[in-house]
């Protein structure tokens, strides 16, 4: 038979429960101090004379002696392992038999004026070539670039999307 525990005498999570709530009320209580603090400190600021250039000058001293946010919490909380070092995430394996997917309406426009523009500009850098056309896709009204996609619609297997 299990020992009773009588009432008089607090269980640990009634003691844990109490340590939390007393944790809690002092760093509330400390907000509420630091709130203060900070509405003095902006009315004192609000009638500094900002043309002075040492009144400048040490408020930026203090602006700049504010503590950068530790980072210890944010990769502790991305999982950095016990030697510092970051895990790396697992990547889901792809799946070889899974189809493509389609290509995109620009893709398309992309690959019927490639050629024609490179023959046009033979001189040109691969990157100034895709900068052209991209500005000839969005310099395309909308119909055009609605009969692309149109292409792309047929073009595409229904079982693939």
């Amino acid at each position: 038979m299990a020992p009773k525990i009588s009432k008089e005498q607090p269980s640990d999570v009634d003691t844990t429960r109490t340590e939390f709530i007393t944790k809690l009320s002092t760093a509330a209580e400390a907000m509420r101090q630091f709130g203060n603090f900070a509405d003095a400190l902006a009315k004192v600021v609000s009638k500094a004379p900002l043309d002075d250039p040492e009144v400048v000058e040490a408020l930026q001293s203090a602006i700049d002696a504010i503590p950068a946010p530790s980072r210890k919490r944010k990769l502790t909380a991305l999982g950095a392992d016990e030697g510092g070092k970051r895990r790396k995430r697992e990547k889901k394996p792809k799946d070889p038999n899974a189809p493509k997917a389609p290509p995109s309406a620009y893709i398309l426009f992309q690959n019927d004026i490639r050629n024609a523009v490179r023959t046009a500009n033979p001189t040109i850098q691969y990157r100034e070539l895709m900068g052209m056309i991209s500005q000839q896709w969005n310099g395309l009204p909308s119909e055009k670039k609605q009969v692309i996609v149109q292409k792309l619609l047929v073009d595409v297997d229904p079982s693939s999307l």
